[in-house]
């Protein structure tokens, strides 16, 4: 080989092919004590000519070097620095191809194939350029998962003014048979938080749905403004969807596979999953029988919220336990509680109007919670082509596990 050929493949032995000498009877590897140059001897080393050539042509077409060819080593015509040959403007995709599509490369990340390309070339800016390669790399962007934080700002739900014009709505199914149920229809009021737990069907209907709340809510507390709920088939069927415009309620449904949209309601069907699980028997055939003593219980307890009970936020005063504190005159001067005795819808206006504060405020600490385990959301604009994730899309290919985790471009 050339000097420039014989100097490249003394400090980058992995770029050539290796061929046995031609005694082979009389061949040895190299032993471990054995120096660099020692094992080059013992090795006739051969660089891929087409690509010397390649490189040698590309020189002079490369707008770099019109101005900077002497910054390198030159030798034999192709140019160095720091031991790394110098790739023209016109070669640099086909670098990145051997040294990150290639099979023997990897699809590797940023830093790993930086790694694998720097340590044989170089061209000015090569950070930059590797890594906008391996961000727009169209097999990683399919097939790897997202190691950065999640997207998006947290948008909490808008905050009720006073109770009852606000519900959201949700299920507890799968549930054994209990006298003839086998499901729980959760309703939460999202102001004060009260929660109703009524037993009913898998089976249920819309119209049988209506109907539930026409007995459970209607009757006590009148029509609501918005409905939150998740998109099961009671809540997007025809009659429901038509029935809710009708009677002007607006339907706020949750985000398809984003159970967080409802995840008051959510974090209630856990509170009254453990309570059933606590109380009921080994048969787990009496649950429905403990449903109204859950509700009280979950009802009469303070919430982390609005660090009241939904109770108390609903009626003004907390309702009879298991016994009674001797009660004092209640319009004495110094009676703390003389204020609610007299001028209870006063009282409950400040409750209320506290309420929000408390939500308001619950929500602004959440939101910085989640904020600072999310990133900005990308800007889209309208058609530009996006990678649809393919969690929850089953394709035609054998397995999910070896299938592409984003598909597209759509």
């Amino acid at each position: 080989p050339g000097t420039a050929t014989k100097h490249y493949a003394d400090n980058n032995p992995q770029n050539f092919k290796t061929l046995l000498p031609q005694d082979k009877h009389n061949f040895s590897p190299p032993t471990p004590t054995s120096t660099p140059a020692q094992a080059r001897a013992t090795y006739t080393v051969q660089a891929d000519p087409e690509f010397l050539n390649r490189l040698r042509q590309a020189y002079d077409l490369d707008p770099h070097l019109q101005d900077h060819r002497s910054d390198y080593q030159e030798v034999d015509g192709l140019l160095l620095r720091d031991k790394r040959l110098y790739v023209p403007e016109s070669l640099r995709v086909d670098i990145l191809k051997s040294r990150h599509d290639h099979p023997l490369a990897g699809h590797h990340g940023r830093r790993k194939t930086l790694d694998l390309v720097r340590r044989d070339f170089f061209w000015p800016h090569m950070r930059k350029f590797i890594h906008h390669y391996v961000d727009t790399c169209d097999s990683c962007s399919r097939t790897k998962p997202q190691r950065h934080k999640p997207y998006g700002p947290l948008h909490s739900l808008h905050v009720p003014i006073r109770p009852w014009t606000d519900v959201a709505m949700d299920f507890v199914e799968a549930l054994p048979n209990s006298f003839g149920f086998d499901a729980i229809l959760v309703i939460v009021e999202r102001l004060t938080k009260m929660a109703l737990f009524i037993p009913t069907y898998t089976t249920l209907t819309s119209p049988d749905l209506a109907k539930l709340y026409l007995q459970h809510v209607f009757s006590k507390h009148g029509l609501p403004d918005t409905i939150v709920s998740d998109r099961g088939s009671e809540f997007t069927s025809s009659f429901w969807r038509s029935l809710c415009k009708l009677l002007g309620i607006k339907q706020a449904l949750s985000t398809a596979y984003h159970p967080q949209t409802d995840g008051q309601t959510e974090r209630v069907n856990q509170s009254l999953e453990q309570y059933l699980r606590t109380f009921t028997n080994y048969q787990q055939s009496d649950w429905s029988d403990f449903l109204p003593l859950a509700e009280f219980a979950y009802n009469n307890s303070e919430h982390s919220t609005t660090q009241t009970t939904p109770f108390f936020a609903n009626k003004g005063y907390h309702p009879s336990f298991d016994f009674k504190a001797p009660q004092g005159d209640i319009v004495g001067q110094d009676n703390p509680y003389h204020p609610l005795a007299t001028s209870v819808v006063d009282h409950l206006a400040s409750v209320h109007s506290f309420l929000v504060e408390q939500i308001t405020l619950a929500n602004k600490r959440s939101a910085k919670a989640y904020d600072a385990k999310h990133m900005p959301s990308p800007n889209f604009n309208i058609g530009d082509m996006v990678m649809l994730s393919s969690k929850n899309i089953k394709t035609k290919r054998p397995s999910h596990k070896l299938d592409y985790r984003f598909l597209g471009p759509f």
